[in-house]
């Protein structure tokens, strides 16, 4: 089992190697020029290390402290360290992942292949290491859905309320996992988790306000037509979504399929409804960002943090040789 987890490690640093730290050897005419957001990160890095105020950088992405925070206490230039944070938690994320699959699904050798199919694919490759913390909360998510499949509910609250400070996406697991609970009737971890992400919404409220010099902190998207004709011109929106639906909405395809055949056995159906959820949410979080922001395949590759379990379920009861 250990030797799969370097492998992961070794097939993970292949995938990420070019794009490290926006470096794109051999491939810079290729790639093209993403989204400048990733300023706003390192500015946040340089103001937890007391080298810029907190308004250099902008509302949301101010508010998604926790991978800059955890990059300025590291010794390394600004990019380079907040992009080797958001290496570090998404190589746990599939080692969590793998874990899970190898220890109740599918046979290790299945689930290193699984992992593998969802780190050879677009999104990992193109946005995990370029500034952006869409990596952290794609590792993180994986974590936290690992910890829930693994029955550890606690954890899985507590993993839940901590990626608040993330980003604010990871308010997709936080609706699975309570949905999972109400399916399993379990309204003690139900009430749980929902009190632990509203102590956790409302002391990032809190610290939100102290950071913004004591003026309440608000932000919220607006829904904009010209946003949505400014996306839908661009031959990069189309791009980039088809790209990244490989490998998690074509597996999201063929769940749904095997689902409706009766394929998948009753004892994994709040699982699979779990997986189900999580996917339609992302897809609605995609579709969404057409209208409020420059949407890409960032908005897509959350969707790797349910595929990649739904893939194990699909392994267990279609391909028993396996």
């Amino acid at each position: 089992m250990k030797k799969y987890y370097i492998y992961i490690l070794l097939a993970l640093v292949v995938v990420l190697f070019l794009r490290f730290n926006r470096q794109d050897l051999l491939i810079k005419d290729v790639v093209g020029i993403i989204g400048g957001d990733h300023h706003q990160y390192y500015a946040m890095v340089d103001y937890f290390r007391g080298q810029a105020p907190f308004w250099y950088s902008d509302a949301p992405f101010n508010k998604r402290l926790l991978v800059p925070l955890l990059a300025a206490a590291l010794p390394f230039e600004r990019g380079f360290s907040l992009n080797l944070i958001n290496a570090i938690l998404l190589y746990l994320g599939f080692a969590f992942a793998f874990r899970t699959l190898a220890g109740r699904y599918v046979k290790p050798k299945v689930a290193f292949y699984i992992v593998l199919l969802h780190i050879f694919c677009f999104p990992v490759f193109y946005y995990s290491v370029v500034g952006f913390v869409d990596a952290a909360l794609v590792g993180w998510m994986m974590i936290s859905l690992s910890l829930l499949l693994e029955g550890r509910y606690v954890w899985f609250c507590i993993a839940v309320a901590i990626g608040l400070f993330l980003k604010e996406s990871i308010i997709i697991v936080f609706a699975c996992g309570l949905l999972y609970f109400i399916f399993k009737r379990n309204w003690k971890q139900a009430v749980l988790l929902v009190l632990l992400y509203a102590v956790a919404y409302f002391l990032q409220q809190k610290i939100m306000q102290i950071l913004n010099y004591g003026i309440p902190y608000t932000y919220g998207w607006e829904i904009e037509l010209s946003t949505l004709k400014n996306n839908l011109a661009r031959p990069r929106t189309y791009l980039s979504f088809l790209l990244s639906a490989y490998p998690s909405l074509i597996i999201f395809a063929i769940g749904i399929y095997f689902y409706f055949k009766k394929k998948f056995a009753g004892q994994d159906r709040e699982i699979i409804l779990l997986c189900f959820a999580g996917l339609a949410l992302v897809l609605a979080l995609y579709v969404y960002s057409l209208f409020v922001a420059y949407s890409d395949g960032r908005f897509i590759y959350p969707a790797i943090a349910f595929s990649i379990y739904l893939s194990g379920i699909i392994a267990k009861e279609n391909a028993p040789a396996c």
